[in-house]
């Protein structure tokens, strides 16, 4: 593998942090160690995050933590998109802990259900980190709030189905594939495919 520099750029980076059948970069322009020269002060144009009710295309796996929301990686190309609602970014997680540190008389020693209970409180479906350090990179993760992760597979809740498409821009509704661990859209919908069974069975018939 090789450090990637912008997105969308071809990257191979087989672990659990990338699907090695996913090899475009989820990654900003620049590394947190080793910058090159040239790279210097260059800053990311997604800082601030998305907007509210934004559409963005993602990846996820399965195995979030039990009430911890559903977490991806911003994954441009994937074809997955998400309707993250309304939304607030953060740099860190840190950023997160230190917002209710003074409601919380043992900073920074929650696990992240606590966080993402507080979150949903204060009426957010989602947050975003935008510039988190993982394996000596920036990643950009989002969090939604508004339902949690599928510890068996990469799918979303039936609940939550709403907010996810595919297709050019998002246009059509995801159909999630549940024998899969990664966030997809191969299904098949159900009336779709009685349909099909009874084209294939008028075809025949008419033979």
């Amino acid at each position: 593998s090789y450090q990637p520099y912008l997105y969308g750029e071809l990257f191979y980076r087989g672990n659990w942090h990338q699907p090695a059948n996913l090899c475009r970069s989820i990654y900003p322009v620049m590394t947190v160690l080793d910058n090159p020269p040239e790279m210097t002060g260059i800053s990311f144009n997604l800082e601030a995050g998305f907007p509210s009710d934004s559409l963005v295309e993602v990846m996820h796996e399965a195995g979030d933590p039990n009430r911890g929301g559903m977490w991806f990686y911003f994954s441009r190309g994937s074809g997955v998109y998400v309707n993250i609602g309304k939304t607030k970014a953060f740099k860190t997680h840190r950023d997160v802990v230190q917002m209710y540190a003074a409601e919380d008389s043992f900073f920074g020693k929650r696990d992240w259900p606590y966080y993402a209970e507080k979150l949903r409180r204060d009426g957010w479906d989602s947050v975003q980190f935008t510039m988190m350090d993982e394996e000596d990179y920036y990643k950009f993760e989002i969090m939604l709030l508004a339902t949690n992760g599928n510890r068996d597979n990469g799918c979303f809740p039936d609940d939550a189905a709403w907010r996810f498409k595919t297709g050019w821009g998002g246009v059509k509704p995801c159909v999630c594939d549940t024998s899969d661990i990664w966030l997809n859209c191969k299904g098949t919908n159900l009336k779709e495919s009685e349909l099909l069974e009874e084209m294939k069975d008028r075809e025949a018939g008419d033979k």
